[in-house]
């Protein structure tokens, strides 16, 4: 482990490194440049994470976030993105660790790289496909958390409804059915921004159907489509 915890720390130094030839050099998969072929050239570059708050008002907020952790790619030969070795260990992939203030890194002038998302916090949503372009000096990344939907079912006198079935409906047409629990209410995660239909499918005996939708506390047409959204609660309220 503090072999590994060195390592990381290691690369995330500023450290000089150069630029390479045309020739592509390769240590197993990885890119990397060759001692004999370093020159002084080389950017430093700083790394910031952003983590977005879970909320409810839409109003967007984010914070520092630690421990995202970057792979640094290149475009090979063949047009297909390859991992740039460590220049401390080419044997290894270099990474860069988020922390809670900027993180600063270095590497050779006249190549184009990018950054790829290898892991994040829990809780936190990233591309693990997405190629991030490394030209300017600061690099801002955003990472979302999951959304919630609440939904939430009451009386004609707002006591909470238990064991009411609420059908979601998705936009490609697919239902799911869920039942609430003792304080009338359901929550879903949301994984991804989609607008979707909910629906008081199954009311209890002696339980009267709903007289009104509202959507965050606003009234709401029943059976219009509701946003999801990530890192945002959205609340259905049957009354």
């Amino acid at each position: 482990m503090k072999k590994a915890i060195f390592r990381m720390l290691a690369f995330l130094m500023v450290l000089t490194f150069s630029a390479v030839t045309a020739e592509e050099h390769r240590h197993g998969e990885f890119i990397y440049v060759p001692a004999a072929e370093v020159t002084d050239q080389s950017d430093a570059y700083t790394l910031i994470v952003q983590g977005k708050q879970l909320s409810e008002s839409g109003e967007e907020s984010a914070v520092p976030l630690a421990n995202a952790l970057f792979g640094v790619y290149v475009i090979s030969g063949n047009g297909e993105p390859a991992a740039w070795a460590n220049p401390l260990y080419p044997t290894e992939p270099m990474r860069v660790l988020s922390a809670n203030q900027p993180v600063s890194f270095s590497l050779p002038s006249g190549i184009d790289f990018y950054l790829k998302q290898v892991s994040a916090p829990e809780g936190y949503l990233f591309d693990a496909e997405k190629l991030i372009p490394i030209k300017e000096k600061t690099i801002t990344v955003s990472n979302e958390q999951e959304g919630e939907l609440r939904i939430i079912v009451r009386d004609s006198i707002r006591r909470p409804v238990a064991s009411a079935a609420v059908t979601v409906i998705r936009p490609d047409g697919s239902k799911e059915t869920y039942e609430t629990d003792a304080m009338g209410s359901i929550s879903l995660p949301v994984s991804r921004e989609e607008q979707i239909q909910v629906e008081e499918d199954r009311l209890p005996d002696g339980v009267f159907p709903l007289l009104r939708m509202e959507v965050n506390g606003e009234e709401a047409v029943y059976n219009e489509p509701i946003q999801a959204a990530l890192s945002r609660r959205t609340e259905v309220e049957f009354i």
